[in-house]
């Protein structure tokens, strides 16, 4: 993308320079580390009186991440993932449920008074949604002088009420809008408009760091690139460093030096924007990039496949890694053979057994549904003889039913195995069906939850080493084994 004023490209020579400076210049500006942010339910009083057990939503689960100075980190991954209670927790505007974070070397956490009004100079934000985020009932220069008013702020100027008037001024005329504009309400003005004098409130106490929460997503495409553009003009004159989140992954490659991906609260992979668009490691970042549309006539017959089921609830994440419910290459057992597909197959009715979502009634329902189909002849006194003598009627239905539910080929010991569970399940034995399946199908995906390793484009997948330690990790659960 480029500059429609000056036709300059910041996709990559500035960027270079800043990912250079970001690993050469030493301590991080911004250091996050072990980060959670949990909202709990049924945890009043009452609840707790009536016994109650409390649950925990779990928007943000051990977030590690670093910001150095002059640098653009961009976070991005699926709505609800954490992306943006991640940004407001780092700056409190939430309360953190556990970890750390560093601004400039201080504990953001341990701040209180004349320290903590300090940090909030110096730290800013530019919400999502520039209609929700202005009071309709404050003018433009209202709004802009707001946090210099609440920070007593200029605290040497003879006339402070003119010299604020003078800053917003300047900063409206910064931001792209006119000193004259300052005394209309922000129903006057486009959305656009309206994120320019976001921009400028933020600035209003010349920040060090900027939380840019998905400055543009409420746009118009044309809109967007302005506001990009601006956000990059203002970067490299007042020396700041952004954390940008956002979903569109081409206004991520166009404005940010490093990206972390996130999915379901957790950190999956992170690098240099380029190596991380060209040789995405993750599966969720391979998926996210392979979504993405592409303005060229060579890929206009290109098959997308989507993902595979649902994001799993944050109330309660899958063990292990949290996409091999959906993870188009989870890992078999080393003692199975099995092609990729057939296995997602089998993961895919484990969950629906596990999650109730696959029950005696809903097998019987699709058996009697598929009653004049036959299956695919299962052997039961040959090679494939593990199914028990549960009477013929059952064994024939099972064996129909798995053909009903696979669509790739499962064959062998597979195939005994299953079509035995769907005959337990078709009894009535779904307890016992759950654990036939995992016993023979159980995935170290499951078992272990994946960390990032050490260096600059780590993923937090099994298909990679992973350490023998997790990082900031409790001392009862040192080991990567979860």
């Amino acid at each position: 993308m480029t500059d429609g004023r000056d036709g300059r490209d910041r996709s990559s020579r500035e960027r270079r320079g800043a990912t250079e400076r970001a690993g050469t210049e030493g301590d991080a500006l911004l250091d996050v580390e072990d980060l959670h942010k949990y909202y709990f339910e049924r945890d009043s009083l009452v609840d707790r009186l009536l016994g109650r057990d409390a649950r925990s939503v779990k928007a943000v689960d051990g977030v590690d991440f670093r910001v150095h100075p002059g640098e653009t980190l961009g976070l991005v991954g699926e709505s609800g993932c954490g992306k943006s209670t991640t940004g407001e927790t780092l700056l409190r505007l939430r309360e953190a449920t556990d970890g750390k974070v560093r601004f400039d070397g201080e504990s953001v956490f341990d701040l209180s008074g004349a320290e903590l009004m300090e940090f909030r100079k110096r730290a800013g934000i530019v919400f999502q949604d520039p209609y929700s985020s202005l009071d309709p009932r404050m003018t433009v220069g209202e709004l802009v002088a707001e946090p210099l008013a609440v920070h007593d702020e200029p605290a040497d100027a003879e006339n402070r009420t003119e010299a604020r008037r003078e800053r917003v001024d300047e900063l409206l005329e910064r931001v792209g809008l006119s000193a004259t504009q300052r005394d209309r309400y922000p129903h006057e003005f486009s959305g656009g408009q309206r994120q320019r004098v976001g921009i400028a409130r933020a600035l209003a106490l010349e920040p060090d760091f900027l939380v840019l929460d998905e400055p543009v997503s409420a746009l118009d495409v044309s809109v967007q690139a302005q506001i990009l553009n601006l956000l990059a003009d203002l970067q490299q004159e007042f020396g700041l460093t952004y954390l940008f989140i956002a979903h569109d992954l081409s206004v991520v490659r166009h404005l940010c030096d490093r990206v972390a991906v996130m999915y379901l609260g957790e950190i999956v992979e992170s690098g240099p924007t380029e190596e991380l668009f060209e040789e995405p490691r993750h599966p969720y970042t391979r998926a996210l990039l392979e979504s993405v549309p592409r303005a060229s006539t060579d890929e206009r017959d290109r098959e997308i496949e989507p993902l595979a089921g649902d994001v799993p609830s944050p109330r309660h994440p899958p063990s292990g890694c949290r996409f091999r419910t959906r993870c188009p290459a989870v890992i078999p057992p080393s003692d199975v053979e099995i092609p990729q597909e057939t296995y997602r197959e089998v993961m895919d009715l484990r969950e629906r057994l596990e999650s109730g979502a696959m029950n005696t009634e809903r097998a019987r329902e699709l058996a009697a549904e598929h009653g004049n189909e036959r299956g695919n002849g299962v052997n039961t006194n040959g090679e494939e003889g593990r199914v028990e003598d549960r009477g013929d009627a059952t064994t024939e239905t099972a064996a129909r039913l798995c053909t009903v539910l696979f669509e790739n080929d499962i064959g062998g010991e597979n195939r005994a195995v299953v079509t035995e569970t769907l005959g337990h399940l078709l009894d009535g034995e779904r307890d016992e069906a759950v654990s036939m399946l995992r016993d023979r199908f159980e995935s170290v995906c499951e078992r272990q939850r994946p960390v990032l390793q050490a260096g600059p484009h780590p993923a937090a997948c099994h298909l990679y080493d992973q350490p023998t330690e997790r990082p900031n990790a409790n001392p009862a659960e040192r080991t990567a084994d979860d």
